[in-house]
Parts: C-alpha cells; structure tokens; sequence
C-alpha cells in the first residue's frame, strides 16, 4: 500500500489502532478497523476504479467472509484467503449467469453450478476454472450428463 495519504480515526502508541478512515493519494478509500497499522477486523474499501470490498480483514488482505463488487457490475460473496475467492461463495456474473460453489486461490475448484441467464444449468465439477470430470447440463427440454467432456446420457424432459 502507498505510504502517503491522509488518516483520520484511532491511534495507540503512535500507529493506527481502532476505527479509523485512511484515503490515498489516487483517491482509494478504506473505513474500518485497525490493529498495529494494518487494515484488520471489518471494513469498506472503495477503490478509485469504482471497485468495492465489505467486509473481513486480515493484515491488509481480504479474508473471511467479505463481498467484492466491480465497477463493470461483476459481484462475488463468500469467502477469502490471503485477498484471494477461496471456500464457497457465488459469483453474479453482470451478464446475469451465477456460479455457486467452492473455489480455491480465485479459480473455481471442487463442486459448483453455474446457471446462465437463458436458464440453463450445469452442475458438476471444476479445475482451475474449468467443467472437468462429470457434470449434469439441464435446460427446460433435456438433461444432459458429460464425464470429463463425453456425452453419456441425455434425459428428455416432460
């Protein structure tokens, strides 16, 4: 983090300790709590891009529970590891598709569905975000069942 900016809140001992409101020079913005001079606990920041983050903090990364919004309408709620989408969480695509699921270092990893805004769905498994190994497509008409990308069943539905 830029070291030059403008601190408004709690200190102890000389260093920013408690509430406080930090605001660098390129117009990013963090309100929340502190402990020994780093971003810790609760908190907003409001990048200068239009970007923002509410919620856990750990020595001035995202962790634990926390939701991120993009300026472009992207949204992600969940959990965080060292800054990082890690554990459940469900991302609002801004073109209306939504992935629920686990992720691991920002990618999504493990079990997740993704819906689409069309309604489609798949249910499956993902690898570096990426579908891999089985997963179930169902859309109004069929479902539609792949083991690492072979078709091997369709459902017609009623």
């Amino acid at each position: 983090m830029e070291k030059k900016g403008k601190y408004e809140g709690e200190t102890k001992n000389g260093v920013k300790e408690g509430k406080g409101t930090y605001t660098w020079p390129n117009g990013n913005k963090y309100t929340g709590e502190w402990k020994n001079n780093a971003i810790n606990g609760k908190g907003d920041f409001f990048f200068h891009n239009g970007d923002k983050y509410s919620g856990n903090w750990e020595n001035n990364n995202f962790e634990g529970i926390g939701e991120f919004s993009w300026a472009n309408g992207d949204k992600y709620s969940g959990n965080w590891r060292n800054g990082k989408k890690h554990g459940q969480g469900i991302f609002y695509y801004s073109d209306g598709d939504i992935y629920e699921g686990e992720w691991f270092n920002d990618m999504k990893e493990g079990k997740g569905k993704l819906t689409y805004k069309n309604g489609t769905i798949f249910e499956g498994r993902w690898r570096a975000d990426k579908r891999e190994g089985k997963g179930v497509f169902t859309n109004a008409t069929m479902d539609v069942e792949y083991i690492d990308g072979v078709l091997m069943k369709i459902r017609v539905l009623k």
